[in-house]
């Protein structure tokens, strides 16, 4: 294959998605971010608040394990970056969440620990979890200022952390699309 048409292949495969990468079909496990606004809290003073809307669909596997007492660690990510710049090139800050879902078997319940209010609660069901999972809203962020006339862009994304898994999972892990669950990047709406 020649230069140019090896080029030619590589941009269309990196140009048929919006991200650039495969998008797993709707019933597949994985994760959607379907909406994120940054709003201006109604008193003044007080940082912006992150709201996201999301389809979570774990893997039969990452709930057995939940189910089996390992925790599971999910990272919500907000970067802001440069609306023109390119996408491997660093974003001019970047924030991140860790959500910890536990199941405790003794107590039959699930519980969801938040680095923002509220901070821990449980829930008799796994659908209810989810729900609240899938709706996070009032997250407080801290936003770069704008500098110069460049306008930003804030994108999230949230993704299950395969090493926060215990050691001997994480090899099988690596390699299983089941514990591969992550979003593509969102962009974020901005009500100014």
């Amino acid at each position: 294959m020649k230069r140019g048409a090896a080029c030619l292949w590589l941009f269309s495969v990196m140009t048929s998605s919006p991200s650039g990468a495969y998008e797993k079909p709707a019933g597949e496990p994985g994760f959607d971010i379907t909406q994120a606004q940054l709003r201006l809290p109604a008193q003044t003073g007080h940082p912006p608040l992150l709201d996201t809307h999301m389809d979570l669909r774990f893997s039969e596997t990452a709930v057995e394990a939940l189910h089996n007492g390992i925790p599971l660690i999910l990272q919500l990510t907000l970067e802001t970056r440069s609306a023109h710049a390119l996408p491997w090139t660093p974003g001019v800050s970047t924030q991140s969440w860790l959500l910890l879902l536990r199941y405790q078997p003794l107590e039959r319940h699930y519980e969801l620990e938040l680095p923002f209010p509220p901070y821990r609660t449980s829930y008799l069901r796994w659908e209810r979890l989810l729900e609240k999972l899938e709706d996070l809203n009032g997250i407080p962020v801290s936003i770069p200022q704008q500098a110069g006339t460049e306008p930003l862009v804030h994108q999230i994304r949230l993704a299950l952390l395969i090493e926060s898994l215990p050691l001997p999972m994480r090899l099988q892990a690596h390699f299983s699309p089941a514990w591969h669950l992550a979003s593509q990047w969102f962009v974020c709406a901005s009500a100014d």
